[in-house]
């Protein structure tokens, strides 16, 4: 063979083998079983629409390196592949292999012809991004109901990367952790224009990386808010290619919608990656909130390693207060209005009562506090200066792990109703009842706080075959449609004097004896105080405000009612509840009674975590009505 045959056979080989190792020249099969494996799927955050095809949910972007990446996994691939393979990049950082290192990670492992290659490239960006994580563990965090800001009303989840996997020592390695959270970018301060654009979809959301300890501040400090630690059961092989993932969502843009696809969804979308065997987002349903994240994640066999439990501010200072006597925690109070901690610094007890108006100034200055308020911090500094001049040690204060208020082990979100409803007036009546979330003052109350209330999408129906016969109503009707209906509840103490209220948004069907049967649009208001009556029993004043439209009501269509209204909130067990109540209303711009009221029992029987009995009577102005049924939750 002469030199000229060996240069073309040398060459010929040389071509043969960049063609086979090119992503359009592998095989076929090869690539599109790639392309449709769940991991290249979940890296690319793909779902299959009802007609077959793919979409990816984040929108087209630098996220994709095809023009067609978004709806087309196996084209993202070859596309990927190609990239990868560049040599064109003088900044190694901005090497398509640096941008995504998860998606470098999996195909080293289906295309390892490639590997030796592709580590040639250096990532000093990522490689800093991994060291300062330094993750040995990963934790699902839940903050618990914040109804103050609507965003927070069904709670929060975000991830945890601790860089101490030993459960009992996670809180001293607080400030090194990270947390990864997604939010919304909110660009309105209009209320109502918010809750569209969050609902529709309007708004961007967003990956953010920040210490974990800002989390706690903000959720545990300053809005008093429960924290739940599900620390999974990752290797460090996984661990290691979620954060890769993380860092590349940089390039990701997703549509928030604050039903769905929200923090909780992306939550378990990037738990997904690291490890595809879970299934956890196809296991949620067409609409998500925080606690269902939790509760696929809990019940995933073998996925929870450990639970633990961060009480909130309020709780911790209740502890400490219960050491107390009556007169000692008016001394406290005293101490912290006259800003003088010398008050109680000559007590027997002095260690406890300024350990007590510490804890009392964190709380009742919890915004000042975050924000590093210089007042309010050289006042705390008097007390703790006064602190450190006691010897006598203070008993830490170490709250349990509360299991029945774990929120995995609530009853589901989804209420489903049944039940028959017996008027004076209009006879016998099936009712249909269909709830979205959450929760309400009857439903078993594992998992939940026990001053709140929270429910949204609340819709039901009466069915009597017998009054279409009276010619003045349908045969089917609307009696109750709760868009939103939120109550807050906090009892009043010696120290704390904090307001209770509740809010309704929807419309009802009206019971007055003029106009019983007449559906109306309203809206309700109302704010008074709490007494805690034992351990979850609550005796509750409100002076309540209405506001109805219908044109029957008024020759303006809009009536106005004022008045008083009581509640008694007896739970004589976990499984039974009971509510006791009468309101009064005085009605403004009305062309037909003046007042009304209702007065009765409601009550419901847990018979399992998602199955109650209910047995209600009510006595209206215009005559009794009982109604009896059960209830499933899903």
């Amino acid at each position: 063979m002469n030199i000229m045959d060996k240069t073309i056979r040398g060459f010929f080989f040389a071509s043969l083998t960049l063609l086979i190792l090119s992503p359009r020249n592998l095989l076929a099969e090869d690539l599109s079983s790639i392309a449709e494996s769940k991991e290249w799927l979940n890296l690319g955050h793909y779902k299959k629409s009802w007609f077959g095809n793919y979409k990816s949910e984040s929108e087209q972007s630098p996220f994709f390196f095809s023009p067609n990446g978004r709806y087309s996994p196996i084209d993202e691939l070859e596309a990927t592949i190609s990239a990868f393979n560049s040599e064109h990049i003088t900044n190694s950082d901005e090497h398509p292999l640096c941008r995504f290192p998860a998606r470098k990670k999996f195909l080293e492992t289906q295309l390892p012809q490639y590997a030796e290659k592709w580590n040639l490239i250096e990532c000093p960006e990522f490689e800093k991004f991994l060291a300062r994580f330094d993750a040995k563990s990963v934790s699902l965090v839940f903050s618990s109901y914040f109804l103050d800001t609507p965003a927070s009303a069904f709670g929060h989840t975000l991830l945890r990367f601790s860089k101490n996997p030993n459960e009992m020592a996670s809180e001293r390695y607080e400030l090194l952790d990270y947390a990864a959270n997604y939010a919304a970018v909110v660009t309105t301060g209009n209320s109502l224009l918010y809750a569209i654009m969050g609902m529709a979809g309007g708004f961007l959301g967003e990956f953010a990386v920040m210490p974990y300890f800002y989390k706690v501040r903000e959720y545990n400090d300053f809005e008093s808010r429960d924290i739940w630690d599900y620390e999974l059961n990752l290797t460090q092989s996984e661990v290691n290619q979620l954060i890769a993932h993380l860092f590349e969502m940089k390039w990701a843009r997703f549509p928030y919608y604050y039903l769905s696809h929200n923090c909780s969804y992306h939550m378990l979308s990037m738990l997904d990656v690291a490890n595809s065997k879970w299934l956890l987002t196809e296991r949620l349903g067409s609409f998500v909130i925080p606690v269902d994240t939790i509760r696929v994640v809990a019940e995933t066999p073998e996925l929870v390693r450990s639970i633990s439990y961060r009480p909130s501010k309020r709780k911790v200072l209740d502890a400490r207060l219960s050491r107390l006597t009556s007169k000692e925690q008016v001394m406290v109070k005293n101490a912290i209005q006259a800003k003088d901690p010398n008050l109680l610094s000559t007590h027997e007890k002095a260690g406890d009562l300024i350990d007590a108006a510490i804890d009392s100034i964190d709380f009742l200055n919890a915004k000042e506090m975050v924000n590093e308020d210089p007042e309010v911090l050289g006042w705390k500094r008097q007390f703790l200066i006064a602190r450190s001049r006691v010897s006598t040690p203070t008993e830490p204060v170490n709250l349990s792990l509360p299991e029945r208020e774990r929120p995995d082990s609530g009853h589901r979100s989804r209420r489903f109703s049944l039940g028959y409803a017996h008027d004076e007036n209009l006879d016998g009546a099936a009712t249909l009842e269909y709830r979205f979330a959450l929760h309400d003052f009857l439903d078993p109350l594992e998992g939940h706080n026990p001053g709140s209330s929270m429910e949204m999408g609340r819709i039901k129906l009466r069915y009597n075959h017998k009054i279409e016969s009276q010619g003045d109503r349908s045969l089917l009707w609307l009696e109750d449609f709760a868009l939103v209906e939120v109550k807050s509840l906090s009892p009043v103490t010696s120290f704390f004097r904090s307001p209770s209220w509740r809010a309704y948004l929807g419309g009802k069907t009206i019971r007055d004896k003029a106009y019983q049967g007449l559906f109306a649009p309203t809206v309700e208001l109302a704010g008074g105080a709490t007494i805690g009556l034992g351990e979850r029993s609550l005796l509750v004043f409100f002076a309540q405000t209405k506001f109805e439209q219908n044109k029957h009501l008024s020759d303006s269509s809009l009536r106005i009612s004022l008045g008083p209204e009581l509640n008694l909130i007896l739970r004589t067990t976990w499984s039974w509840n009971f509510i006791f109540m009468g309101q009064y209303n005085q009605h403004f711009i009305s062309k037909g009674v003046k007042t009304s009221n209702v007065y009765g029992m409601k009550s419901k029987w847990q018979l399992g975590t998602n199955f109650t009995l209910n047995f209600d009577v009510l006595n209206y102005s215009h005559g009794l009505q009982g109604e009896s049924g059960f209830s499933y939750y899903f």
